[in-house]
């Protein structure tokens, strides 16, 4: 079943109230597309709040392949993304001023500890995407 675009107008409300009120948000999503980077941006100035951006990539093919696989859906009857999905998802390059994180170089914890070095996760309401 496709739901269109309802899954990320849901996150951007929970967003947008979680950053009027103080908090710190993380949005993990796709984000192929500069109509939803600039809705996430749209966001966070609309809740007064800084905004990091960060884009997550594998530039190894197979290893990216083989993570793509070897995924199992962790919700009931969810269908994840085949290999063939992926390579025909339209992705559109980055404009913005955002943090590339390779994980085909980097284990789970330094890429964590790349993004958090920037100390931007640390600073009072931020919304990162």
């Amino acid at each position: 079943m496709d739901i269109g675009p309802a899954g990320y107008l849901a996150g951007y409300a929970v967003a947008a109230d979680n950053s009027r009120l103080g908090l710190n948000v993380v949005a993990d999503s796709v984000n192929a597309l500069h109509v939803t980077r600039s809705a996430w941006r749209t966001v966070a100035l609309e809740a007064g709040v800084r905004i990091f951006e960060i884009e997550l990539i594998c530039s190894d093919t197979a290893t990216h392949r083989l993570r793509v696989e070897a995924r199992q859906a962790e919700i009931p009857g969810h269908e994840l993304p085949t290999w063939k999905n992926v390579l025909e998802r339209r992705y559109e390059p980055w404009e913005s001023e955002h943090l590339v994180v390779d994980t085909a170089n980097v284990s789970v914890e330094q890429a964590v500890e790349t993004i958090t070095h920037r100390r931007l996760l640390s600073l009072p309401e931020t919304l990162v995407m």
